[in-house]
């Protein structure tokens, strides 16, 4: 039997809903629509989340309700494609290079720190968006992991972690530099066409960097899990 729980999905959720309430008055008060942005990216990271949880509870069901194959498909597909939002906030990251934190008058100076607390609240913002939204996207694939170990074995459960965040990767290239949403695989063919003319060596880069750091997230959130849920000693 697959171990899933829906008291976790259920916090997510109302984190989620006290974040995006409070995106607004702080878009507002940095001058800054892209903290909207930042709640709305939090309500995407909700859909493969309960995808997952969806996918499971049908799975397990499937014996007694006779679930057709190709629904159950649909539903893993749509948490596939949703499933880099949750990774892709990484990325937002970089809006904070737009806020002065320190400035040196010289190279043989020290460095001296802004006192303006609007590029902290930026920061916390972003900073615990992401948080949010990596911890969504971690519960979602670990439900979808563990359907696979059960389905096949350990092996077969790493491989799949891998390939997904493999492909995640390549996603969160497409979202950032291609300025593709989840939805445009309704259009695979003038996606796939882009997103070949694209292929260099920063989109090498840029794809194995995040394949390896979403590796390191996943498996560091991994710990803190197993750890919470007494597998580990200590």
């Amino acid at each position: 039997m697959i171990n899933f729980t829906k008291k976790i999905e259920n916090k997510i959720t109302i984190i989620v809903g006290m974040y995006v309430l409070i995106s607004l008055p702080i878009a507002f008060y940095l001058h800054n629509f892209l903290h909207v942005f930042m709640g709305w990216n939090l309500i995407l990271a909700l859909v493969p989340l309960y995808a997952s949880l969806l996918f499971l509870t049908l799975y397990q069901k499937n014996g007694q309700e006779h679930l057709q194959p190709i629904f159950l498909l649909g539903i893993f597909l749509v948490w596939l494609f949703f499933l880099p939002n949750t990774f892709y906030v990484i990325t937002d990251l970089i809006h904070l290079g737009n806020r002065d934190f320190y400035f040196q008058s010289s190279f043989y100076m020290p460095w001296d720190y802004v006192e303006d607390i609007q590029n902290y609240v930026a920061l916390i913002h972003i900073f615990i968006g992401a948080i949010i939204s990596l911890t969504a996207g971690v519960i979602s694939l670990r439900n979808m992991e563990q359907f696979v170990v059960e389905k096949f074995n350990q092996t077969f459960g790493y491989s799949f972690v891998f390939v997904v965040l493999f492909l995640s990767s390549i996603a969160i290239y497409i979202g950032r530099f291609l300025r593709f949403n989840s939805w445009d695989v309704l259009h695979p063919f003038h996606l796939i066409k882009t997103l070949y003319l694209s292929v260099d060596l920063f989109f090498i880069q840029f794809v194995l960097l995040f394949w390896i750091v979403q590796a390191i997230v996943y498996f560091f959130f991994q710990i803190i899990l197993n750890h919470k849920e007494g597998d580990l000693i200590g």
